[in-house]
């Protein structure tokens, strides 16, 4: 559950709602992971792997289902969403994004 983050959110049970919390390996060993985990509402994925000096992290989230994701970052300008800037609405709270 660490290095992937997948966790349930008490107050939405059966994974409608969902927290994604991963945690890249602080030592390097791994170069990458990702699992999942099958709710009642669908397949849940996580991810990450180091490349060229960052970390590119790949999730999904079922149908009709949401999740929030907590991400390790300086400032929003180093996160990107699909290969882009995150839009304007995204807030830095606590050095994790919100959307």
């Amino acid at each position: 559950q660490r290095s992937l983050g997948i966790a349930r959110d008490e107050a939405h049970p059966g994974f409608q709602h969902f927290l994604l919390t991963p945690l890249a390996d602080p030592t390097g060993s791994l170069r990458y992971a990702k699992g999942h985990y099958d709710s009642l509402y669908g397949r849940i994925e996580s991810g990450w792997e180091r490349q060229d000096g960052s970390i590119r992290y790949r999730f999904v989230v079922p149908a009709n289902t949401s999740a929030t994701l907590h991400l390790p970052a300086k400032s929003l300008k180093a996160v990107r969403m699909d290969g882009k800037r995150l839009p304007k609405s995204a807030k830095l709270a606590n050095r994790e994004v919100e959307l």
